[in-house]
């Protein structure tokens, strides 16, 4: 029985070979999701007006808008648009669970609050659009310092996006709170 010994030169350009499939499928994985041309963000463009929260209808095995949407939870969105000015936005997270993040036109999320528990936190925030001028020389883009009447200033990754907010579902007994608490959140565009 003859065997086979591979030399180091064979070695070598197997281990070459190994590391450009592995690079290759690590640039696939990272650029599919811009290749597929669907995303979030097309898909409730469509259906949700821009600056305004819409409680979503409870998850279900028959309603679930997007993949992996838990059905122990309650979400609403906002589809922000800055082109026409700034985005105030005024929400409350009373408890442990809920959660509000801020979502660029391609998913990635750039902003996010979580509740804590035994503390409510009162949100007001200000989405100003991104800006081509040097931080500072516009008056909506100031560094983040106490929050003003309109809120604390977040700028925006891109002009357009997703705001999600997201509550736990406690069972039948606490639907109504967190329905209202939901329904009390406000996301408009920002009067002058």
């Amino acid at each position: 029985m003859i065997r086979w010994r591979p030399t180091t030169e064979t070695a070598r350009r197997a281990a070459i070979a190994a590391t450009l499939v592995g690079i290759v499928h690590i640039c696939i994985t990272f650029a599919m999701p811009a290749l597929t041309g669907s995303n979030t963000f097309k898909k409730f463009a469509g259906t949700l007006p821009s600056n305004r929260l819409d409680v979503l209808p409870p998850i279900a095995p028959g309603n679930q808008p997007l993949p992996f949407m838990a059905p122990d939870s309650r979400y609403a969105v906002c589809r922000y648009d800055t082109t026409a000015g700034s985005v105030a936005v005024n929400i409350g997270l009373p408890d442990a669970g809920w959660m509000l993040a801020l979502y660029s036109l391609e998913g990635d999320n750039f902003y996010y609050v979580v509740g804590q528990s035994g503390r409510r936190i009162s949100l007001s925030l200000l989405l100003v659009p991104p800006s081509d001028q040097v931080l500072g020389t516009s008056a909506e883009a100031q560094p983040l310092g106490p929050a003003g009447p309109a809120g604390a200033p977040v700028t925006v990754a891109t002009r357009q996006g997703l705001l999600f907010v997201r509550a736990p579902e406690r069972g039948a007994a606490y639907r109504q709170e967190i329905e209202a608490e939901l329904r009390k959140a406000r996301c408009s565009l920002k009067r002058a």
